[in-house]
């Protein structure tokens, strides 16, 4: 495994943690969480999927995470497709079972783990973003 894909790994584990951390927990089902606002320093001009906001956390200057409800397995789709067309590239991908796919983007300047999972009949955007080190 090269050095990039493991070091995206280690941030996509390390992110995806976060809100865990900053208060959602596993026993509380997705559908029914309550809304919650946006990480603070989310850059305004990301593409952020069409849905509800449920978890959203701020690592200082290190990123944010995020997760958004979305109405369906298209809307998931259109959340990848907008990030293709903002200019971020693949660099890895876990399709797993269908129901939970992780992609690893950045854009030469900020790094994306994109996890798209499906719990029941509820459809979940996972977003951890971090700048890249240089």
């Amino acid at each position: 495994m090269n050095k990039n894909w493991t070091s995206a790994l280690a941030l996509a584990g390390i992110l995806m943690a976060a809100p865990a951390l900053a208060g959602c927990t596993a026993d509380a089902a997705p559908e029914q969480a309550q809304e919650v606002s946006l990480p603070e320093g989310i850059p305004t001009d990301f593409p952020i999927a069409t849905g509800t906001p449920i978890a959203a956390a701020t690592l200082g200057s290190s990123g944010w995470s995020t997760t958004v409800t979305v109405q369906d397995a298209d809307a998931q789709q259109a959340a990848l497709d907008d990030l293709l067309a903002d200019g971020y590239v693949p660099h890895g991908s876990d399709d797993g079972d269908g129901a939970h796919r992780i992609y690893s983007l950045n854009n030469g300047t900020n790094s994306v783990t994109l996890t798209l999972r499906s719990e029941d009949d509820t459809y979940l955007v996972d977003y951890s973003f971090a700048p890249m080190s240089r």
